[in-house]
């Protein structure tokens, strides 16, 4: 058997007798190959936990057990690769907590890097990167539906501008004393620089010629951040008012679906003027649960110190990137919030269903952001590079961003060339400003192409029946007909243009 030209760590789930599961543990050479380096361990081997009753996960509690590392190590004294891709295989359940990035830098001298087991092709802008960053952190110490004291200022809670005097201090009143109220200046203004670091991370990652960062904070977050950077003349960075957002959104009656359930994705769409965001980043909490798996953010609507935090789930979040259609993923657990497990899950499980890079960072562990910055440089670079190495955080690579043969390892979605952008549609994909309707339209596409790819490898030669064969053929058609459809609105737009 030939050496492997990359190494690669696969990990899933199989059902054993009764309600128990095994972990499978693999190092194969390409997607149908295996050999004898396949091992059989249970759950608790990594210390992963029977249930998820419980809110806060002990990171403490994972390990590596001692006959995965054996095999691991004997792979890599072979390959001897500056790489470790590691591959959660569905079904993979709670092997998406641990942080196999950490256990597995500690025992050996190698970059881990996630790869994905679906990959597609798409069209991005050749010299330009839109991120939108979403600072959306509810109180900690009140998560979910209950009611959270804004953790901010007076000045937050009556939308008044820092040091205004009377309204300031009579609202410092409401706010348990002035102890309380020290606590929370505290708070807001390490919040502002947390958010100003990854805007500093961000801006020096990119390696685009043009990176424009949008930022749209919460209401008590916004008064610091805009007193922290006045006087800052950075025409790159653009930082939204939400109170200006929030009447955008409340005099447009248009929105329906999801736009009119998920407050961030209306304020997200208005902050972005029309065109696309290629990174959304969200900086939030994150909840997962034997049977839930969600976001936790601050709910932008609100104005008052009674503010409630929001859940998002993955089907909306997925909702919310396809209608800004942004193309990539960040998540960035707030200092303080012990949420890194669960955002690990929730980046897992978003890059099994939706292709493309995730990157998630831990900003408790990386107060400077140097793994965002990092994952920002590898991820979104146009020439291929090598992975950084993430200890606190984590990022899912499409094989292409590496200079490693790793297409046989995952399964891509190919489209057809009816299926693909064309003509002026293609020509805007690739432009600096793409208009957001278009890229709406074509993470749609994309994620019909996806489910097709995923129902044709999942039936059987021979046991298709005509009509499912004839609705994959219709769903071909129709994906071609709406190409061309954005080709002649995408042409008609230019030539407005044009003509002034």
């Amino acid at each position: 058997m030939n050496a492997p030209q990359s190494t690669v760590l696969r990990l899933t789930l199989s059902p054993r007798a009764g309600k128990e599961v095994a972990v499978l543990a693999s190092m194969p050479t390409d997607a149908d190959a295996t050999d004898d380096r396949v091992l059989s361990l249970a759950p608790h081997d990594f210390g992963l936990p029977v249930s998820l009753s419980r809110s806060h996960i002990d990171e403490g509690h994972f390990h590596i057990p001692t006959l995965l590392e054996d095999m691991v190590r004997s792979a890599l004294e072979k390959t001897e690769p500056n790489v470790l891709w590691l591959q959660l295989a569905e079904p993979f359940g709670y092997l998406a907590l641990v942080p196999w990035e950490r256990l597995l830098q500690a025992l050996f001298d190698v970059t881990v890097v996630r790869l994905p087991t679906l990959t597609l092709s798409r069209r991005t802008p050749h010299d330009s990167l839109q991120v939108a960053i979403l600072v959306a952190v509810p109180d900690r110490e009140r998560p979910g539906p209950l009611r959270t004291t804004l953790h901010g200022t007076a000045v937050a809670a009556t939308n008044s501008i820092p040091g205004s005097g009377a309204r300031a201090r009579a609202a410092d009143s409401d706010v348990e004393g002035k102890s309380r109220g020290r606590r929370n200046r505290r708070a807001i203004e390490s919040r502002a620089l947390e958010v100003d670091r990854v805007v500093r991370a961000v801006l020096h990652g990119s390696t685009r010629r043009t990176t424009t960062v949008h930022v749209i904070p919460t209401l008590w977050t916004y008064h610091e951040l805009r007193k922290m950077w006045h006087g800052l003349k950075r025409t790159n960075v653009v930082l939204h008012d939400p109170r200006v957002l929030q009447k955008q959104v409340r005099a447009e009656q248009s929105d329906t679906g999801e736009t009119r359930r998920i407050p961030w994705l209306r304020l997200l769409k208005a902050a972005q003027g029309g065109e696309q965001a290629d990174v959304v980043h969200l900086i939030c909490g994150a909840q997962v649960t034997d049977s839930k798996a969600r976001l936790v953010l601050a709910d932008p609507m609100k104005r008052t110190p009674d503010v409630s935090s929001r859940f998002v789930s993955i089907s909306s979040l997925i909702a919310t990137l396809d209608e800004l259609g942004a193309w990539s993923l960040c998540l960035s657990s707030p200092a303080g919030s012990k949420s890194s497990a669960q955002m690990r899950y929730l980046g897992c499980r978003i890059a099994e269903m939706r292709p493309g890079p995730v990157l998630v960072t831990d900003l408790s562990a990386d107060p400077g952001c140097g793994e965002v910055e990092a994952g920002y440089q590898f991820l979104y670079a146009q020439e291929q590079g090598t992975p950084p190495r993430l200890t606190h955080g984590m990022l899912v690579s499409e094989p292409t961003r590496a200079p490693d043969d790793l297409l046989p390892l995952t399964y891509g979605v190919a489209s057809s060339a009816d299926a693909r952008p064309r003509g002026a549609a293609a020509t805007l994909m690739e432009a600096e400003n793409t208009p957001i309707w278009l890229a709406a339209a074509q993470r749609f596409v994309e994620q019909r192409q996806v489910q097709l790819a995923q129902y044709q490898k999942t039936a059987k030669s021979g046991t298709q029946t005509p009509e499912a064969a004839a609705v994959a053929l219709g769903v071909e058609v129709a994906l071609a007909a709406i190409q061309e459809a954005l080709a002649t609105k995408a042409s008609a737009l230019i030539e407005r243009k044009q003509h002034g």
